[in-house]
């Protein structure tokens, strides 16, 4: 299921969604991810081009599941013995997207725009992930192969740009480890980050907010209320947000958690945001920042239906202040579909 109204809309939906269908747990499709999970340690080389000399590299992964085991993420440190070359930090995010029936990797970095791509698995332990992007204006098409062994696995990108040769991009094999004791993470050093200065224009969402509103995700679904909190800090040296969605218990006792990340997306000169819940949302949105409100629209399937998005948020002095959103399903008539004020606790 893809979120109904995306990024701030997404607390109100556990409520919905519950209401009419009562929570699932995650897809069976999801077990088969086990075999990534751990920490991990590794090294390889990377060609940017195929007539380049390959660059050494190391590596440490954490892999976990989050939001109830309805996603897997990954959290990529990568050093480079080059004088003044930067380390790389990235996230990935895997789940089965139960809407469009496969899995969706998308990722996200201190580097470069975000992905959102299909992901296959062609047997219990062979992972497979195409994608294609624009660099340097020419289209490039990646092709990553990952195979799992018990405790260790190997991976290579191969690569092409425009009509250039296929070659080897990245290549590397890691083992299963315990995590150094005392070892430094991403989230241990989010409070020194640096903001990337298109995120430092949207610096007013950073906090934690306590979140209340009315819903009503579709014709004929009766307006319902819900609160919760919503956290948004930096992440990976600055070069994205990171969130978490907890709310408040329902009538039933089930507790909506959802997590999201966003970051700049230069070519398209938009804010790519990537998010996964454990009502089993899986979902990637672009904003557009005008004065003082942020403006998400898109167009997802929502339950089979066709349905168009929009949803505003107003930024003023102490941040976040509120958003209103409107949808449109299938041949029905525009109507508001969400509104919340947003009151700042820290």
């Amino acid at each position: 299921m893809k979120a109904i109204l995306t990024l701030f809309a997404i607390p109100a939906l556990a409520w919905t969604t519950t209401a009419q269908e009562g929570p699932q747990g995650p897809a069976a499709e999801m077990q088969k991810l086990g075999v990534m999970l751990g920490h991990w340690s590794g090294s390889g080389t990377a060609s940017p081009a195929p007539d380049t000399e390959a660059m050494n590299w190391t590596a440490t992964t954490h892999v976990e599941r989050i939001v109830g085991g309805h996603a897997v993420r990954e959290t990529v440190h990568v050093e480079f013995p080059v004088p003044g070359f930067p380390p790389v930090d990235f996230v990935n995010l895997l789940a089965w997207n139960r809407e469009a029936g496969r899995y969706t990797s998308m990722s996200v970095s201190n580097m470069s725009a975000g992905t959102s791509t299909e992901a296959f698995w062609l047997d219990a332990n062979t992972l497979v992930i195409n994608q294609s992007d624009f660099v340097e204006g020419q289209p490039v098409i990646e092709r990553t192969i990952t195979r799992y062994s018990g405790d260790k696995y190997a991976f290579t990108v191969e690569r092409a740009q425009g009509t250039g040769p296929f070659h080897k991009y990245i290549q590397g094999s890691f083992e299963r480890t315990q995590p150094p004791e005392g070892a430094k993470t991403i989230e241990a050093s989010i409070g020194a980050s640096k903001l990337a200065p298109a995120l430092n224009k949207m610096s007013k969402m950073l906090g934690s907010w306590k979140v209340q509103g009315k819903m009503s995700p579709g014709p004929g679904v009766p307006e319902m209320s819900f609160t919760g909190t919503e956290t948004i800090l930096p992440a990976l040296g600055g070069g994205a947000f990171e969130a978490r969605i907890l709310g408040d218990a329902n009538e039933s006792g089930f507790v909506y958690e959802g997590v999201w990340y966003m970051c700049w997306n230069d070519r398209d000169g938009a804010y790519d945001t990537f998010l996964v819940s454990n009502m089993g949302e899986v979902g990637h949105s672009q904003g557009r920042l005008a004065d003082n409100e942020f403006i998400v629209a898109d167009g997802l399937t929502q339950m089979g239906t066709p349905v168009a998005n929009r949803m505003v948020l107003r930024l003023g002095e102490n941040g976040i202040e509120s958003v209103i959103g409107h949808a449109m399903h299938g041949s029905k008539e525009p109507m508001k579909v969400f509104e919340a004020k947003y009151e700042r606790l820290k």
